[in-house]
């Protein structure tokens, strides 16, 4: 359509054709070009607005391109353009009074929680809420009430204090049927992969796990019609379904399996940069991601790479110690696998031992210990026992008890 709409000079019509170009770009995990759609559409726009004769005005379509594209920068934690998008795109949508601000409340949401700005996440999220709960309000094919499921259960996980969206969470997943075993359908994929982190979250993950391997093969594209074998029909959410499924092998204590879904995900999502897709899980991810570094993954050696990156993506200390301010490691700042020897030695540092009486226990000499303590900060990015702590434990290197 995007030709035949150029030669006659329906410009809404271009508009909206590289617009659906670039939803259909973020199914197929085409990172890149969904970018350079928007990019290309956003300067037609520049350049048409200021001609003559223009029958529909095209501040909706930006609109519509911003917010994926802040959707894509996002993926990628390259949150400054992820903002620099979704807020004037967002701010329209207010304006005219469209219903498609909830999508953009629930990126402001994500968005602020990566930043560590619980409170303000907090408030986008009231602001979803209420538009959802506004009499008449309908969004045609968007589950709604799973967009806030998810992110009262990203929240919670960022602040331990915020249990009641969790328990808000579990009450939702309630009204949801799990059917594991009847007819998947593309349009309760969202719900169903919502759903599948609320049972996680509960310690209910051996439930969800056939749910899983089903989205696995939904998006794999297995068995549908026009699909060649060996394909993927749509790899944008096949990496998600994967990085899930490894969380919950992961949590039934399948360490190998968890590995091969992990495996699985990061050679799908290292050539388009995914970040938060990985990040968003949570410790359970970093625990993962830190195993795989350690243990290596047979013939990726790029990938190990990869996990280093998304590793160092993941907060440096606690939530409720973060910063608003979130800044990217530098490569010195990407964490290396830490020995057997120094594992025993952070786990007495979050004692809270001395090094004298880590040298005691472990029959060390001093020396000895304070050289331990030393590459455990560098390997952590750290710069003191309490950082190096709380960089662990925010990896899932250390349990937070």
């Amino acid at each position: 359509a995007l030709s035949p709409n150029q030669r006659c000079g329906n410009r809404y019509a271009v508009l909206s054709c590289i617009y659906y170009l670039m939803r259909i770009d973020v199914l197929h995990g085409a990172l890149d070009r969904a970018l350079a759609n928007g990019r290309k559409g956003l300067l037609w726009i520049e350049q048409w607005s200021g001609a003559g004769g223009q029958r529909r005005p095209l501040a909706r379509v930006s609109a519509h391109i911003r917010q994926t594209m802040a959707l894509v920068h996002y993926e990628r934690d390259e949150l400054d353009e992820a903002a620099r998008h979704i807020r004037p795109s967002t701010e329209y949508y207010e304006l005219v009074g469209s219903r498609y601000q909830v999508q953009g409340y629930a990126l402001l949401v994500d968005l602020h929680q990566a930043l560590g700005e619980v409170e303000t996440a907090r408030e986008c999220l009231d602001k979803l809420e209420r538009t959802i709960l506004t009499t008449g309000f309908s969004l045609p094919n968007t589950p709604v009430e799973a967009m806030i499921a998810r992110r009262s259960l990203l929240l919670s996980r960022t602040d331990s204090s915020l249990d009641d969206l969790l328990a808000g969470a579990a009450r939702w997943a309630e009204t949801v049927g799990l059917e594991s075993d009847g007819k998947l359908t593309y349009r309760r994929e969202y719900e169903l992969l919502t759903l599948a982190q609320v049972r996680i979250a509960q310690g209910r993950a051996a439930e969800v796990l056939p749910l899983l391997e089903r989205l696995v093969a939904a998006a794999r594209g297995a068995g549908a019609r026009g699909v060649p074998a060996g394909t993927t029909a749509r790899k944008g959410q096949l990496i998600a379904f994967l990085a899930l499924l490894a969380v919950a092998h992961h949590a039934c204590g399948q360490t190998a399996a968890a590995q091969d879904a992990l495996s699985r995900a990061l050679v799908l999502g290292e050539p388009e940069g995914y970040v938060r897709t990985f990040v968003d899980q949570g410790p359970p991810m970093a625990r993962l991601l830190y195993d795989a570094v350690t243990r290596g993954i047979a013939g990726h050696g790029g990938v190990v790479q990869y996990a280093r990156r998304l590793l160092a993506a993941f907060p440096s200390v606690e939530p409720e110690q973060a910063t608003p301010a979130h800044t990217p490691a530098s490569p010195q700042e990407l964490v290396e696998p830490l020995s057997e020897r120094e594992l025993e030695v952070l786990q007495l540092v979050a004692l809270g031992l001395t090094n004298p009486e880590i040298a005691a226990r472990l029959f060390l000499s001093l020396n000895t210990v304070k050289a331990h303590a030393r590459n455990i900060y560098g390997k952590l990015g750290a710069h003191s026992r309490t950082q190096a702590v709380a960089r662990a434990r925010a990896l899932g290197i250390l349990s937070s008890t």
